[in-house]
């Protein structure tokens, strides 16, 4: 996608504890033309997602106050936002672990580290085909 489109530009929500992290994605992602917000923990995500109309979730698996399990939990349980795509990312959990979470509502996953090329790849696929589990390779 590129910044000449903007009106087929989607909104990206980065979830993430990481100041660098949520700087990084947030930079690369508008530079591909998307609109970002980001948010530092969960409770911040929850009100962003529900305020702004977005269309994926990048969520960090290994937020310190309230995990990244949780969050994904309560994305799914709210009738308002449980059709956003998902995509987990995480430091801990292996790809294999990641994996085993497709079963319970969550469209992609990348382990850190990861490329700019897998984010811009997953995030790309995810916006097309919402509802099928996206690895990159």
């Amino acid at each position: 996608m590129s910044q000449a489109e903007p009106a087929k530009a989607k909104w990206i929500l980065v979830i993430d504890d990481q100041p660098m992290i949520r700087d990084i994605l947030e930079r690369f992602l508008q530079m591909d033309g998307y609109f970002v917000s980001t948010a530092a923990g969960a409770a911040e995500g929850m009100d962003r997602a529900r305020s702004l109309p977005i269309d994926l979730v990048v969520l960090d698996l290994d937020l310190p106050w309230s995990s990244g399990l949780t969050a994904r939990a309560e994305l799914r349980s709210d009738p308002a936002l449980a059709h956003l795509p998902l995509l987990l990312i995480s430091s801990r959990l292996s790809k294999r672990d990641l994996q085993k979470m497709a079963t319970a509502g969550v469209d992609g996953f990348l382990t850190m580290p990861f490329s700019l090329a897998e984010v811009r790849e997953t995030v790309s696929r995810l916006l097309g085909q919402a509802g099928e589990l996206v690895s990159p390779a």
